[in-house]
């Protein structure tokens, strides 16, 4: 039985995943050109060509930071994606790039950093049909670059959430049918139907109204002490040069002193011995 709502869990969450694929694409702007260049210049681009894919790019000099690799897009948002509304929610964009770089929006310097580099930069607070964003980046290698909209960040969360929730009530049933049944139950009440018609709201819907179904295993669940403890791994090896590493050893270790500072329960580990 055990065995039964496990692999059915996994089944559910994978059927899941796979319908929130469009999601994840369009979160991540797949229409991205790329270039490489050993300017700095970020207005000079003069007899360069631009290509669609990265991967026809030789990134071993960029690497070695002797080129950059600049990637650009305009950004023009659609009114909703999978049911959800956008206009009026809050922009951001998320930049994560190992080796450093800056992102310009519409001509102007946002964030730029010589190391590793994960900010989100703020596009608008109340998206307008009007808005368009021109993004170019630059950077010494892959980077990661996806856009955060609130609206539709809050309903994934609440996907995500049920996923763990129901994940935790089949570990703490063991091996009682009763409650396993349930929980069988409380996965077949939700309504997958929508979300292939991409209704995500009315989808998320249905995960609350099942969700109640799930408050018998509160009791159980408080029973558990969950640890949370804060952890760097500063990997001496990575693609940074001594400078950077002493750059992100300092920001790391000046940040983890102010959380202890001010949380005196803050607990931090650390797997560089040697540093």
């Amino acid at each position: 039985m055990k065995e039964d709502i496990n692999k059915k869990i996994q089944n559910y969450e994978k059927n899941v995943r796979e319908l929130l694929k469009p999601v994840n694409e369009f979160k991540y702007l797949p229409d991205w050109v790329f270039c490489r260049s050993s300017s700095k210049d970020l207005c000079n681009f003069e007899g360069i060509k631009w290509v669609k894919k990265m991967e026809s790019i030789e990134l071993y000099d960029i690497y070695l930071k002797k080129d950059w690799l600049y990637a650009k897009q305009s950004i023009k948002l659609p009114e909703d994606v999978f049911g959800v509304k956008l206009t009026g929610s809050k922009i951001e964009l998320r930049f994560v790039s190992g080796n450093g770089g800056n992102v310009i929006i519409d001509d102007e310097l946002k964030a730029g950093s010589d190391y590793w580099f994960d900010v989100f930069i703020p596009l608008t607070e109340s998206l307008k049909t009007s808005d368009k964003f021109s993004v170019l980046i630059n950077c010494h290698g892959y980077f990661e670059c996806f856009i955060y909209i609130e609206s539709l960040e809050k309903l994934l969360l609440e996907v995500e959430s049920f996923i763990s929730e129901v994940k935790h009530c089949i570990f703490v049933s063991g091996s009682n049918e009763k409650s396993i049944n349930m929980i069988i139950s409380v996965l077949d009440s939700t309504d997958l139907q929508v979300l292939k018609d991409k209704k995500l709201p009315e989808f998320v819907e249905s995960l609350r109204m099942a969700r109640r179904k799930l408050l018998p295993f509160s009791k159980q669940i408080r029973s558990y002490k969950l640890l949370s403890m804060g952890h760097a791994h500063i990997d001496m090896n990575w693609l940074w040069d001594w400078d950077d590493t002493l750059k992100t050893i300092k920001n790391s270790f000046t940040t983890v002193c102010k959380l202890m500072d001010e949380y005196p329960d803050f607990h931090f580990s650390q797997s560089q011995s040697h540093i």
